[in-house]
C-alpha cells in the first residue's frame, strides 16, 4: 500500500510552520470577516466588528439580527466543520498509510447520511438518541465496513473503490427510505435532498451547540495523538519496536476521526473532498509529513476551504443560493481525481 514519507524533524520546519499558519490563518480570519459582511444586505466592518464586541444585539436592529444570529453562526460553523475535517483526513490517511483515505471516499458521510435519512423520515424507527451520536454509529459502521472488505488491498485506489461500491448501496438504501416515506413527510424528504449537498443554509446557534462539545472534546485530543500517528508512518514494525500497538493505536485513531467528522453531516451533510485535499496541500507547502505540524495546517485550510465554498454559493449567483458542497466539488474535486489517477498508476507500476 502507497505510504506516506516518515515525517521530518520538527525543529527543522518550525520557520516554515509559523509562515504557513500564519498566512492560513490570516487569509481565514479575512474571509470569514467577509463573509459576515456580505448578505442579502451588505454590512461595513465596522458594523460587523462592533457587533462581535457587543455583549448584546441591538434591540430591532435588522443589521444587527443578519450578523450576530444569521452569519456569524453560519461562519462558525464553516470554521469548526472545516478544521475537523482536515484533522480527520491527516489521522485517517497517516494512520492507514492511505493517502486516498477521506470520510467521503471510505463511504463514512454516505453511512451517515442514511442514518439521518432514518431518523428524519421514520423516527419510531430509529431510538430516540441525539443525531450526532446516530450519524457516528451510522458512518463508523461503514467506514469500518469498506476497511474490513479491503483489508487485504496493497493498492490504496481499491480502498476507494469498495468506499465507492459501499456509497451506492447506502445512497441506494437512502434513496429507498425517500421513495417509501409518506406524503405526510414530504417536506421532511425535501429537506434530507438539501442536506445530502451538504449546505450551510440552514445553520443557527442551536445547531453550534449541538456540535461544539463534541469539537472541544476530539480537537485537542487529535492535536495531541500526532505523535502517535508519526509513529504509525514509520510502518508497523518499526511502530511496534517502539511501544506502540499498531492495532489498537490505529482503531484509537479512527474511531477518533469519526468522533470528528460525523456530527457535522448531522447538520450541513456530507461535504466532499475537503479532508482528503487539506492534508496534502499542507504536506506541500511545509515540505514534511511530521503530523505535529500537518495537522495544523490541514485544519486551517480546511476552514479556508469550507468558507470559500459558502461565499461562492451565497454571492455568486445571487439571490439564488447554490449549496456549498458544490463547490467543494468543483474547487477541491479535480485535484482529488488527479491524485486518485496518479497513485493508481503508481500502484499498477
Amino acid at each position: 500500500m502507497t505510504t506516506v514519507d516518515a515525517p521530518a524533524p520538527a525543529s527543522s520546519g518550525l520557520p516554515r510552520l509559523l509562515v504557513v499558519a500564519g498566512a492560513a490563518l490570516a487569509l481565514t480570519l479575512v474571509l470569514a470577516l467577509f463573509n459576515l459582511t456580505q448578505g442579502e444586505t451588505d454590512s461595513q466592518v465596522g458594523a460587523v466588528l462592533d457587533n462581535l464586541t457587543r455583549g448584546a444585539p441591538i434591540e430591532g436592529d435588522i443589521e444587527s439580527l443578519l450578523i450576530r444570529d444569521v452569519r456569524l453562526p453560519r461562519v462558525l460553523m464553516a470554521l469548526m466543520a472545516g478544521a475537523a475535517l482536515g484533522l480527520a483526513g491527516v489521522l485517517l490517511q497517516d494512520s492507514l498509510r492511505n493517502p486516498l483515505a477521506d470520510p467521503s471516499l471510505l463511504g463514512v458521510a454516505q453511512g451517515a447520511s442514511f442514518v439521518v435519512a432514518v431518523s428524519a423520515l421514520y423516527p419510531e424507527v430509529i431510538p430516540p438518541l441525539p443525531v450526532p451520536i446516530l450519524t457516528f454509529i451510522g458512518g463508523t459502521l461503514a467506514g469500518g465496513s469498506v476497511l474490513i472488505i479491503s483489508r487485504n488491498a496493497k493498492n490504496p485506489v481499491r480502498v476507494v473503490l469498495a468506499g465507492a461500491m459501499l456509497s451506492v448501496v447506502f445512497a441506494t438504501l437512502s434513496t429507498a427510505v425517500l421513495q417509501m416515506a409518506p406524503r405526510t413527510r414530504s417536506l421532511d424528504a425535501f429537506a434530507y435532498f438539501r442536506f445530502v449537498i451538504g449546505n450551510f443554509t440552514d445553520v443557527r446557534w442551536e445547531d453550534l451547540r449541538m456540535v461544539l462539545p463534541w469539537f472541544v472534546l476530539a480537537m485537542p485530543v487529535a492535536l495531541l495523538s500526532a505523535r502517535v500517528v508519526n509513529l504509525l508512518q514509520l510502518g508497523d514494525d518499526a511502530a511496534s519496536g517502539l511501544g506502540l500497538n499498531p492495532g489498537r493505536a490505529r482503531l484509537a485513531l479512527m474511531v477518533l476521526a469519526m468522533v470528528l467528522v460525523t456530527p457535522y453531516v448531522a447538520v450541513i451533510g456530507p461535504i466532499g473532498f475537503v479532508a482528503l485535499f487539506a492534508p496534502h496541500v499542507a504536506r506541500s507547502l511545509l515540505a514534511s509529513a511530521d503530523a505535529r505540524q500537518v495537522m495544523v495546517v490541514a485544519a486551517l485550510l480546511g476552514s479556508f476551504v469550507l468558507l470559500i465554498a459558502d461565499s461562492a454559493g451565497r454571492l455568486l449567483l445571487f439571490p439564488t443560493e447554490v449549496p456549498a458542497g458544490v463547490f467543494t466539488w468543483i474547487i477541491v474535486g479535480p485535484v482529488a481525481l488527479i491524485l486518485v489517477g496518479r497513485l493508481g498508476r503508481r500502484g499498477a507500476s
